[in-house]
């Protein structure tokens, strides 16, 4: 099994119960004709906030990666013509 994917075993988890309860929220508001309450949303609205940050710090990651691989290309070009 192979465990090199963009994504940790928690950070999996964080997505899946966001997916989950928005499953779950639109089933009990147009099924069991249930209101939202104001605390239910602020739950959701905290879970969705991690989901989110987690997925902001994986675009952070990957840019970072790809401006080091730009920086380190950039510095060989140079350091090449100046040889």
């Amino acid at each position: 099994m192979s465990r090199d994917g963009p994504f940790t075993a928690p950070q999996l988890k964080v997505l899946q119960e966001s997916i989950s309860l928005t499953v779950f929220a639109v089933f009990s508001v147009l099924v069991l004709k249930e209101r939202l309450r104001l605390r239910d949303a602020v739950a959701f609205g905290l879970i969705f906030l991690g989901a989110c940050g987690l997925l902001l710090l994986m675009l952070l990651s990957t840019m970072t990666g790809a401006v080091d691989v730009l920086l380190t290309y950039t510095h060989t070009i140079t350091t090449i013509n100046h040889h």
